[in-house]
């Protein structure tokens, strides 16, 4: 609805990355930013694959996935483990690249900050992708508070986190 109103001559359309409704337009180009181990570990291998049924032909595939290293995850980690999920989502990849029913075209590392206020403003930030982590920080605080005081670095009055990232270029075998 808020992309709707931002830009009200667009079509939108909702779906799941496992199952994309039938009738898109074909792109050039695809993304999963942050969310692949966001979809149920059966079903990752079937959104990455059912990305590439929207695509051009030599149309390619951008995945990006936070690794289960840095600060930032550290200090989320009280909230929400990601560790296997995070892993599942890598490995659904490397195994469809392994079987050869993807084509690896490039592999980039990088890490991203994030810069926040205060502890209160880490836990909006995580709540916003996740209404009900903003629960589980209230039950797990003394862990949150000392996971967040263990792992931020201050810098111009706020306190930086830093999460490693992954990207994969893929296109169709």
């Amino acid at each position: 609805d808020k992309a709707r109103a931002r830009w009200p001559g667009l079509r939108f359309v909702a779906g799941r990355a496992e199952a994309l409704p039938p009738g898109l337009e074909p792109f050039d180009a695809a993304c999963f930013v942050n969310s692949l181990h966001h979809v149920p570990p059966e079903a990752m291998q079937a959104a990455v694959l059912g990305a590439f049924t929207a695509l051009r032909p030599g149309g390619l595939l951008l995945i990006i996935e936070p690794l289960s290293q840095g600060s930032f995850f550290r200090a989320m980690r009280p909230v929400e483990d990601e560790t296997r999920i995070r892993a599942a989502a890598a490995a659904a990849i490397e195994a469809l690249i392994s079987e050869g029913r993807i084509l690896l075209r490039d592999l980039r590392r990088w890490n991203r900050e994030s810069r926040f206020e205060d502890l209160e403003d880490f836990v909006a930030h995580l709540a916003r992708v996740d209404p009900d982590r903003a629960e589980l920080a209230r039950r797990n605080g003394s862990a949150l508070a000392r996971a967040w005081r263990d792992n931020i670095v201050s810098r111009d009055g706020r306190a930086v986190l830093v999460q490693p990232l992954i990207g994969w270029t893929l296109a169709l075998a």
